[in-house]
């Protein structure tokens, strides 16, 4: 058979003839698809783990924050409760502190209120004493003079004693005309104590009273003289000082009565008074409580009137900011150079700095500069200061530091 007559037999080719081609392209085209896409699945489950490790991580992360989270809270909660206590103990304190110096204050008032009725006794008692010893001395001379004299055994070469009145009925006796104003009489009575008892123990004072009796009766030269006299014949008595401290008021020139002072200097007074124990005994301090003054209008030195208007303005125009123990500072705690030092009578702020254990104990903002002058010369142990004062010394040192950094 011809092809062309195989041709004209089956005829022209139909659509479903064509069709397995089709397909066969369809799934060529459908495997090339589906590879594709199964490469794409692994990647996917690559990527899947790796968010899901990703994920692990972060969440480890998280985990690991969150604990170190809760433990900075836990120990910001503990701080907060620590300080919470600090701050009720810093208020317990502060309480039980105002009420100690309340009660101290109290305690103070009601002692100074003893001391003063024991040293009323006291006098009374004394005045008692030297009246019943004037009055037995007294019937004890009266007896004699009534009585017949004992004739002294042979051979008895003792001195028979001096006939009158006893030294403590002369004493008192004298005292007496001298508060009454009569002077003369009184005057004649102390200088026969004082020439007939030279050993009796009052002699000292009856000299003072000597040179009063001058004084009262206008004899201001002789009054001097027995000012000086005093201090000197009897250096280690008490009345050393009494009679020191009188001779100004009776010499009437200024200037002498300025050029005696001068000479009279602290040590002159300490050597005779006897107050060079007191100053041994500061070498060997275990314990010094010690207050600083301010310099202002009211600084205790001036309310005292320890100070004349003259000594304040020199010492205010020397950079004096305050004193411990009328030794005058600038604020570096340096002394400042001024006559007053000549006339103060205190332990050495060198000698101060040496005991075991220095407390001071001031308060008030505007002492602040006067305390951080005085820590810097004798040092400090312990502080017992207020608010006001602890908060200007912080300053003061926060301000040096930001100054020297």
């Amino acid at each position: 058979m011809s092809p062309s007559r195989s041709s004209s037999r089956r005829g022209p080719a139909s659509p479903f003839l064509r069709q397995p081609c089709s397909a066969r392209r369809a799934a060529s085209l459908t495997l090339i698809l589906l590879g594709g896409c199964l490469a794409s699945k692994g990647d996917i489950r690559l990527l899947q783990d790796e968010l899901r490790a990703t994920r692990a991580q972060i969440a480890t992360g998280d985990t690991a924050r969150m604990r170190s989270d809760d433990a900075r809270r836990a120990q910001i909660a503990s701080l907060a409760t620590s300080v919470e206590r600090i701050t009720d103990s810093l208020r317990s304190l502060n309480g039980r502190f105002a009420a100690f110096q309340a009660t101290s204050a109290g305690q103070f008032d009601a002692v100074g209120q003893q001391i003063v009725q024991i040293q009323a006794l006291l006098g009374q008692t004394t005045r008692g004493m030297a009246e019943a010893r004037a009055q037995l001395e007294a019937l004890r001379e009266q007896g004699i003079s009534t009585g017949s004299p004992t004739p002294a055994p042979a051979g008895d070469t003792s001195k028979a004693a001096p006939a009158g009145p006893g030294p403590a009925t002369l004493f008192t006796t004298s005292v007496t005309e001298l508060r009454n104003g009569s002077y003369r009489t009184a005057l004649n009575g102390f200088d026969e104590l004082i020439r007939t008892h030279p050993d009796y123990s009052q002699v000292p004072l009856a000299q003072v009273y000597v040179g009063d009796a001058y004084k009262g009766i206008g004899n201001i030269p002789a009054a001097d003289s027995v000012y000086q006299l005093v201090s000197t014949r009897y250096p280690k008595s008490p009345q050393a000082a009494t009679g020191l401290y009188k001779l100004p008021d009776t010499i009437s020139d200024e200037i002498a009565a300025a050029s005696f002072l001068k000479g009279c200097t602290a040590e002159c007074l300490i050597e005779r008074c006897g107050l060079d124990r007191l100053y041994k005994m500061a070498e060997t301090l275990d314990l010094a409580i010690v207050s600083v003054g301010d310099i202002g209008p009211q600084a205790t030195s001036l309310t005292r009137h320890l100070l004349s208007d003259g000594d304040f303005r020199e010492l205010v125009a020397l950079g004096c900011v305050g004193d411990v123990m009328c030794q005058f500072l600038d604020e570096h705690g340096e002394t400042i150079a001024h006559p007053i030092r000549e006339r103060v009578m205190s332990i050495d702020l060198e000698t101060l700095k040496r005991a075991g254990h220095i407390i001071i104990a001031c308060g008030g903002a505007h002492r602040a500069i006067a305390i951080h002058a005085a820590i810097k010369r004798i040092g400090c142990n312990t502080l017992v200061t207020d608010e006001g004062a602890a908060k200007a010394l912080l300053a003061m040192a926060i301000g040096s530091t930001e100054r020297t950094g």
